[in-house]
């Protein structure tokens, strides 16, 4: 059994821990590969170790620049830091690399909104539900973004179908309620 199987095993099974020290030992023999390097970064991810995952994503980043899914994750990880402006430039890169993909779309807006960049997120947002009518946490984003304006009538609508989508959206219920 290889490094790269015994990671793929732990990582099959959520086992976080054991996935880190087998794609270290993968990473070591074969620092090339991006499958390992993402797998890691998730098993930082999922033991909240987000420093290290922002780091490890950076270089699936590098390593496969041309996709979507790794774009996206590694935003998430920046996300999870709070380095929302620093986070934009790969979720820009999601919506070039896969335009029909609603979670590319989200993941600018969301972005955009807590890099303080509201006018520039609500385009993201309103194509992110356009592209999945489900997308409540884009709805939850473009009721904050009415709120801010003023607009409570369109807020309320927004958090309406929110919390249709999603009935135990607490952000959705807390926004109807108070």
């Amino acid at each position: 059994e290889t490094w790269l199987e015994m990671t793929r095993q732990h990582y099959a099974s959520s086992n976080w821990s054991d996935c880190l020290i087998a794609a270290e030992q993968s990473i070591r023999l074969d620092p090339s590969n991006a499958e390992v390097h993402l797998m890691r970064a998730s098993a930082f991810m999922a033991l909240r170790q987000f420093p290290e995952a922002a780091a490890s994503a950076q270089k699936v980043v590098v390593l496969a620049p041309d996709n979507a899914e790794v774009r996206i994750f590694h935003a998430r990880c920046l996300m999870a830091l709070k380095q929302f402006g620093d986070a934009i430039p790969s979720a820009q890169a999601a919506v070039q690399l896969a335009p029909n993909w609603a979670e590319s779309h989200l993941i600018l807006g969301a972005c955009l909104k807590r890099a303080d960049r509201v006018d520039e997120s609500e385009a993201p947002l309103s194509s992110a539900i356009k592209l999945n009518p489900n997308a409540y946490e884009a709805l939850n984003d473009l009721a904050d973004i009415h709120i801010a304006r003023g607009d409570a009538a369109s807020a309320v609508d927004c958090l309406r179908r929110s919390h249709e989508i999603k009935p135990f959206n607490l952000d959705a219920m807390s926004g109807l309620c108070f």
